[in-house]
């Protein structure tokens, strides 16, 4: 008998394997404090200005932990952001339906 996967997990992949995040924040929108989450910044490639979206709710649930002015990395084929503040770098674990996903 095959396992199907769960809806969260794949969110999850799709996640990990369709997002990149490689943005210094200007400005989070969160419009009507819902699940919507929008980061507006410049992009560390090319030094263009860049905007992503998130409707899945998990960045929504971590807001508190995004400032201005925040280098966010979030590479292809991993399921954590990583942020760099003031010579300090720590990442978000991507939690989704009290799953921890973790990148290997």
């Amino acid at each position: 008998m095959s396992q199907n996967k769960s809806n969260g997990d794949e969110a999850a992949n799709d996640f990990k394997d369709h997002v990149k995040l490689n943005l210094v924040l200007k400005k989070i929108a969160n419009p009507g404090n819902d699940r919507g989450v929008y980061f507006y910044g410049t992009d560390l490639s090319d030094g263009e200005s860049t905007e992503f979206s998130d409707e899945g709710g998990w960045i929504a649930l971590n807001l508190d932990k995004f400032k201005i002015g925040d280098t966010l990395i979030k590479p292809i084929g991993k399921y954590n952001i990583f942020i760099k503040r003031k010579g300090k770098r720590f990442s978000i674990p991507f939690i989704l339906d009290g799953k921890c996903y973790i990148d290997k």
